[in-house]
């Protein structure tokens, strides 16, 4: 008796344990696409700010960067792109270069499905021009390219924030 009683106990809790689970699942669904639609309006929008935590190269080399001093900044048709360290002082002060320009051949991809975003840009700056390939999660995490006139990338990953939350600090652009 007490083990057919013991096995209906544990039957149940199974049983609670998968409608809680479909629960976390549902919930899960709905702050997915809460969070979506917050990075849609951002890059809707054309204010938001990526800040990278890392940085890497063509061949790879993954660095960690104060997310302040390296960024990528979208505000309307102007966007800035900064490179930086705490540790030198470079061209703009803040240990690295600082350019601005205007933003050409905006455009938005957006996946429903996988809920995220690819964004490419051209930008023109006084130190040349820019391509500048973003891919965003509905998190908000981010990945971008951005290449110039002269061989090479430089690589951020980071995070997409709006521009009165970003915690960035520009330096002297050139």
């Amino acid at each position: 008796m007490i083990i057919i009683a013991s096995f209906f106990f544990v039957s149940a809790l199974s049983a609670q344990e998968k409608i809680k689970s479909k629960e976390t699942k549902e919930e899960k669904a709905a702050r997915i696409e809460s969070e979506y639609q917050s990075i849609a309006q951002l890059i809707d929008n054309k204010q938001f700010i990526l800040e990278a935590d890392y940085s890497r190269d063509q061949h790879g080399l993954s660095i960690p960067v104060t997310s302040s001093l390296n960024f990528i900044m979208i505000d309307s048709t102007s966007a800035v792109i900064q490179t930086g360290s705490n540790y030198r002082i470079g061209y703009n002060g803040v240990g690295g270069i600082t350019a601005e320009g205007r933003i050409d051949n905006w455009k938005v991809v957006k996946d429903n499905k996988r809920k995220s975003f690819y964004i490419s840009m051209n930008v023109s700056t006084k130190l040349g021009f820019y391509d500048i390939m973003i891919d965003v999660t509905a998190s908000g995490n981010a990945t971008s390219t951005i290449s110039g006139t002269t061989p090479g990338k430089l690589i951020y990953q980071g995070h997409l924030v709006s521009l009165p939350e970003s915690t960035t600090y520009k330096g002297s652009s050139i």
